[in-house]
């Protein structure tokens, strides 16, 4: 991979980073005032990306991979085996916060937040191994490629942002640890650099592993709690949940990774 390939990996991947942050221009009274609907958007969106967009993306990579020799019966096993892995493995995860959550006060959804930003950074490591792959392939391909992921993120890191916020993280916490979470797509990009021929593959896993989490945050935790806040008429809730599921699909419908 040449030197300018790299270059435009790099920035590509920093653009991408930078888009996480848009959540930061959301005024924080605004914010507060609608946490309901921000919340119901959220699950919506976490739900979709993963059985719209990635789940399907890595079904699609793994058929189209000729070289690839399947762990299970077919790659599509693969794939569903590792969404349930992705799924198993943010429970452990919260069983394990949660049982050292601070106090006897410390409750489950302390939990919520670093679960986002781990499936965050799943996530964005396959974005990263996405854009270095298309890169390599060409610059056209990777600019769209860039472009597709980009647009992908922007209603996902404002669910996120507002994810954050509501569960007592500040702005400055949140948008920091939301862009140290982007920066993960660097790691991805830079693994595909150096191990081309691994990158279509892992890319794949972690698509399956990220879906996974997703599912089990929205179903363990988001949505649960949506239904016991008191706050938000249930038809908005219904309404905003609607939005989060049509954004993706739309996205999803007009740009392909």
């Amino acid at each position: 991979m040449s030197f300018a390939t790299c270059v435009w990996i790099f920035f590509a991947v920093l653009v991408d980073g930078l888009a996480g942050l848009v959540g930061g221009f959301l005024p924080a009274a605004w914010v507060q005032r609608h946490l309901a609907a921000l919340l119901a958007f959220a699950s919506g969106t976490l739900v979709s990306v993963a059985l719209l967009d990635l789940l399907p993306e890595a079904l699609e990579h793994i058929s189209s991979l000729d070289s690839f020799t399947p762990i299970m019966h077919s790659g599509a096993e693969d794939v569903m085996v590792s969404v349930l892995i992705g799924f198993v493995t943010f429970y452990v995860i919260e069983s394990f916060l949660g049982s050292h959550a601070s106090g006897q006060s410390g409750h489950k959804h302390d939990t919520v937040g670093p679960l986002i930003l781990v499936g965050d950074a799943v996530h964005n490591a396959a974005d990263g191994v996405a854009i270095a792959a298309a890169f390599a392939v060409d610059v056209k391909v990777g600019i769209g490629t860039a472009i597709a992921v980009v647009v992908h993120e922007l209603p996902q890191e404002v669910s996120d942002y507002a994810i954050l916020v509501s569960h007592g993280y500040s702005k400055r916490k949140a948008l920091l640890s939301l862009f140290v979470v982007q920066m993960f797509a660097m790691v991805g990009a830079g693994v595909a650099i150096v191990a081309f021929r691994f990158a279509e593959v892992a890319a794949v896993y972690l698509m399956a592993l990220s879906a996974g989490g997703f599912i089990y945050i929205a179903a363990a935790d988001l949505l649960p709690e949506l239904h016991r806040r008191k706050s938000g008429a249930p038809i908005l809730k219904l309404v905003s949940f609607g939005a989060g599921v049509a954004v993706i699909a739309i996205t999803r419908s007009i740009f392909s990774h």
